[in-house]
Order: C-alpha cells, then sequence, then structure tokens
C-alpha cells in the first residue's frame, strides 16, 4: 500500500506523464519548454527573495523566506521531472527548430539541481552538445556547475571551453 505522499508523487508522475505525451506538435512542444524556462526563472526573483530579506533582518532561517526556499525547491523538483520525461520521450530539443528560451530551458533547468539529479539529465545534455545543440560554452559551463556540485569548488579553466570540456568529462569520469 502507498503512502499518501507516495500516492501523491505517482500521481503528479501520471500527470507529467500525460502532459509530454500530448505534445504532439512543434509548437506544442515550443511552448512547453518556454514555460519550462519561465517557471525556472520565475522561482529565482532576486529581488523578491531580497524584500523578504530585508522584511526579516537578513535572517535566512525566517519563516519566510524558508517558505520561498521551499517553493523554488517544489519548482525545481517538479521543472526536474518534466524535463528529463521530456527529454526520454523526444530528446534534447534542437537548437534549429526551436526559439533560444526554449532550446536552453533544459540546460537551465539542470544547472538548478542537485548533483545526482545532474546526472541523471547527464545523457541528455551530452548528446545535445555532440549534436551542436549546446555550445562549447554552454557545455563546459554545465560541466562545470557538475564539478562544483561534486567538490564545492569551480575548475580551473582551461585555455578554451573545448579543453576545458575534455578535462571536465576526465575529472568527473562521464566520458
Amino acid at each position: 500500500m502507498l503512502s499518501c505522499k507516495e500516492q501523491e508523487i505517482k500521481k503528479n508522475q501520471i500527470s507529467i506523464n500525460n502532459q509530454i505525451l500530448s505534445l504532439t506538435t512543434q509548437k506544442t512542444k515550443e511552448q512547453f519548454l518556454e514555460g519550462l524556462f519561465d517557471s525556472d526563472q520565475a522561482a529565482r526573483n532576486s529581488g523578491v527573495e531580497l524584500e523578504i530579506l530585508k522584511r526579516n533582518n537578513y535572517d535566512q532561517k525566517s519563516e519566510e523566506y524558508q517558505d520561498y526556499i521551499r517553493k523554488m525547491i517544489e519548482t525545481d523538483s517538479i521543472n526536474f521531472l518534466k524535463s528529463k520525461k521530456y527529454l526520454e520521450v523526444y530528446g534534447h530539443p534542437n537548437t534549429k527548430d526551436f526559439s533560444s528560451k526554449a532550446s536552453y530551458a533544459v540546460k537551465t533547468i539542470c544547472l538548478h539541481q542537485t548533483y545526482k539529479k545532474q546526472l541523471e539529465l547527464f545523457p541528455y545534455m551530452y548528446e545535445g552538445y555532440t549534436k551542436g545543440y549546446l555550445t562549447n560554452e554552454s557545455f563546459s559551463f554545465l560541466l562545470n556547475r557538475l564539478h562544483i556540485n561534486k567538490y564545492g569548488t569551480s575548475y580551473p579553466q582551461a585555455i578554451n571551453d573545448e579543453e576545458n570540456i575534455k578535462q571536465l568529462l576526465e575529472k568527473l569520469k562521464l566520458n
């Protein structure tokens, strides 16, 4: 028997699966991806965050600030599930077929995940990179974020993005 929380998660996954499978045209896929990007960015409103902190004497343990962080984490979790399912069904968005906002939505969402979740999305990000849908600069940035999440520090920048990618793939054992 499933707990209430497990039932809610299963219900959300079914809803997400149905939503993804209903994306039958290029336009609906693009709108979906742009919506994901907008949702991700709306959860990170630095102006709102600053106002909350000011109202609470910069106390990050205040109930209001913790609620803001909880909502951001919840948004990130939902966006992760949606992104992962989209990638499983359709693969990485092609920059030639989608707006820049839509084509970078999944990468942006990946940047805001834990290391474990980033690893789950990595094969799709790598696919996007190898197909030319992610620039060297973007993919290098993503790999550096993986490095930060794994080791707690940024990787020393190589001579260029291609060399940086090569070194980071090796360092992170992703090659």
